[in-house]
């Protein structure tokens, strides 16, 4: 079995879409990526995002990192801030951006581990970053209709 260390976005509409029936969006060929690796070097950021637990039906801050999060109006204005100044941040780094990853021991836990090193297409995760601020855009004017789904690993 392949497992995917991906986190999955998707703007979904209340209507179309419905509230809570997610299950059916794992996969979802319209979704855009972030890199687990990547998502939690920004978490401290995201955890300033009021947020959704569909799960557990209960408000939170940040994003369930091994499941579902919705992020409704009141979390637009931020996760679009967040996603935008990130994108911006990035833009000006060289096409493949290096940074530090988890602290981590690889194979031999006796000997010193190292901090791991994440490679990042630049213009890719701009890319996706600019489209998920996008999309809270969309959701601060959908009036409570649309809302930004994500899915953890």
């Amino acid at each position: 079995m392949i497992v995917s260390l991906l986190h999955d976005f998707l703007i979904l509409d209340r209507d179309v879409d419905g509230e809570y029936e997610l299950l059916r969006f794992i996969h979802d060929p319209r979704a855009l990526h972030l890199h687990d690796d990547f998502v939690r070097y920004m978490s401290d950021t995201l955890g300033w995002i009021p947020s959704v637990n569909p799960a557990l039906q209960s408000s939170q801050f940040g994003l369930c990192m091994h499941g579902p999060t919705i992020i409704e109006l009141e979390g637009a204005a931020t996760s679009g801030r967040v996603f935008t100044l990130w994108a911006d941040l990035l833009s000006i780094g060289p096409p493949v951006i290096e940074l530090t990853g988890a602290f981590t021991w690889i194979d031999n836990p006796e000997l010193d581990g190292k901090y791991e090193r994440l490679n990042v297409d630049r213009d890719k995760t701009v890319q996706v970053l600019r489209q998920l601020a996008t999309w809270s855009g969309q959701v601060l004017l959908g009036n409570r209709r649309l809302y930004l789904f994500h899915l953890g690993i």
